[in-house]
């Protein structure tokens, strides 16, 4: 079967891996509009409050102007937040999917629950499993399943510590492309939602590569 949407046209043996790719960069190209969209309206309130304070701005002591900046960079730090929790969600999703999918098709008789590792988590657990069923050889996918585990560093910063970084964790975020950490308190800031489409990108770059692997050994 042929799927044309992808740079490079596939052609699966198995049927399910054409409707998994499908569905999963549909599902992926619609987080991003609703990033975007939810960025747009966040633009649109930073002008409104501008335009409301006027030249109210330059006093810095009027409370209402500090009150309205504090909110609007409030809006900003937790819509990014959000956004990213959802970005892990729909990630752990459908790795989860493909998991139970091999297991429902009888094409392996390992079990999920047997990779698992409360300190790892589920992105680990599902990566384990797959590689465990399949032998996944290729460099570039492990290369990427780094990377965007260490990302969930983050992640995990905003669930359990609403986006305060503990001493430990720092070294995993301090350098990567978009994120400030604020000293006083290693509160971690993402700058632009640069981010979080670069990171969408590199779970479809995952996907590509990881669905290319299984389709080898399906044939």
């Amino acid at each position: 079967m042929i799927f044309g949407i992808t740079e490079n046209t596939k052609k699966y043996k198995w049927d399910y891996l054409y409707n998994f790719e499908l569905e999963l960069f549909l599902a992926s190209d619609s987080v991003k509009n609703l990033i975007q969209y939810q960025e747009d309206k966040l633009n649109e309130i930073t002008e409104k409050l501008t335009k409301k304070n006027g030249n109210e701005l330059n006093e810095l002591n009027n409370p209402n102007v500090i009150l309205d900046e504090r909110l609007n960079t409030t809006l900003y730090i937790y819509h990014r937040y959000s956004s990213l929790v959802g970005v892990f969600s729909l990630l752990e999703s459908y790795l989860k999917t493909i998991c139970e999918e091999l297991i429902k098709q009888r094409k392996t008789k390992k079990k999920i629950k047997n990779f698992y590792s409360k300190k790892e988590g589920y992105l680990q657990n599902y990566w384990d499993f797959l590689n465990a069923v399949y032998k996944l050889k290729d460099d570039k996918l492990l290369e990427n399943f780094k990377s965007i585990k260490k990302k969930k560093t983050l992640r995990n910063i905003i669930v359990h510590n609403n986006g305060i970084a503990k001493k430990n964790q720092i070294s995993n975020i301090q350098n990567m492309e978009f994120i400030k950490i604020i000293e006083e308190k290693n509160q971690v800031i993402i700058c632009e939602n640069n981010f979080l489409f670069n990171l969408i990108n590199e779970i479809n770059l995952f996907f590509r590569i990881l669905l290319t692997e299984i389709n080898e050994v399906e044939n």
